[in-house]
């Protein structure tokens, strides 16, 4: 994916923090670890997957994400549907034949 570097290192900075937060209120979750394995091998694809699911949920969910404060259950629900956003844009992973 061609991406200008501009607007590499602005999602690479945005997708970083989401992860912070997620890992801030879920500890180091599979959600946590497939992002930061994104972030790592600088999977752009990924990284726009995750930005445009994180987007797609209401101001007050984001915001519960990125926060410290908030009630635990409804922070819970927000990186749920977070999680959700991402696997329905993700592709599904290939079958292999033997």
């Amino acid at each position: 994916m061609q991406i200008d570097e501009r607007r590499a290192k602005q999602l690479h900075y945005e997708v970083m923090g989401i992860a912070l937060a997620i890992r801030g209120h879920a500890g180091e979750s599979g959600l946590y670890q497939e992002i930061d394995a994104a972030l790592t091998d600088q999977d752009w694809r990924k990284m726009a997957i995750v930005q445009h699911a994180f987007e797609m949920l209401s101001t007050q969910r984001q915001t519960l994400i990125l926060s410290e404060i908030g009630d635990l259950d409804e922070v819970g629900r927000s990186i749920t549907l977070l999680e959700r956003g991402i696997r329905m844009m993700s592709p599904a992973p290939s079958e292999r034949s033997a």
